[in-house]
């Protein structure tokens, strides 16, 4: 990630690799909204769903899903298991596309008390619960994930970050226009 001109075609790649190493059925790696949104933006989701194919920059605002706002206000991991009653989680699940609600790990990317991102993993169809240990394996792979998105941070300028994101995005129009 931390090597690479395009950081965001970078977490779309390593998006599988994680989800199968912490046995997730999906994961959603998310870039902070710039000021003064308050939200996310979804740069990676694995599997890729309808929400995601159909629209460029999905966003997740922090006023439609309490548990993000959480995440982001304490800088710490979240856990959410569905209950019946839990509009907010099942709003969260569908905003990403999908139509079950199931466990959810939610996970602040920081690097020295800023925040770069957030990972949100769950088990929508299995609905296996998490376990100690696959949190802490999630935490790991979040903190290395953060590290490499500090240092891809330091080294691109914000014009090349943008001009980054409206090639990938292009690319992505593109790519939509001829399947």
């Amino acid at each position: 990630i931390e090597t690479t001109r395009d950081v965001e075609a970078a977490l779309e790649l390593a998006a599988l690799s994680i989800a199968r190493t912490v046995s997730a059925d999906m994961i959603a790696i998310c870039l902070p909204l710039p000021p003064p949104a308050r939200g996310v933006r979804i740069v990676a989701l694995y599997p890729p769903t309808g929400a995601m194919l159909a629209q460029r920059g999905v966003t997740l605002p922090v006023t439609a899903h309490p548990l993000l706002a959480t995440v982001l206000q304490t800088g710490r991991l979240e856990r959410a298991y569905t209950r019946r009653k839990d509009q907010t989680l099942v709003s969260l699940y569908r905003s990403l596309g999908f139509d079950k609600a199931g466990p959810l790990l939610a996970l602040p990317l920081v690097d020295n008390g800023a925040l770069l991102g957030v990972m949100l993993v769950g088990n929508p169809f299995s609905q296996q619960r998490w376990t100690e240990r696959s949190e802490q394996v999630f935490q790991a792979i979040g903190a290395s994930v953060a590290a490499a998105l500090a240092a891809a941070c330091r080294r691109e300028s914000p014009e090349q970050s943008a001009a980054l994101r409206k090639a990938l995005e292009e690319v992505r129009r593109l790519a939509r226009l001829t399947t």
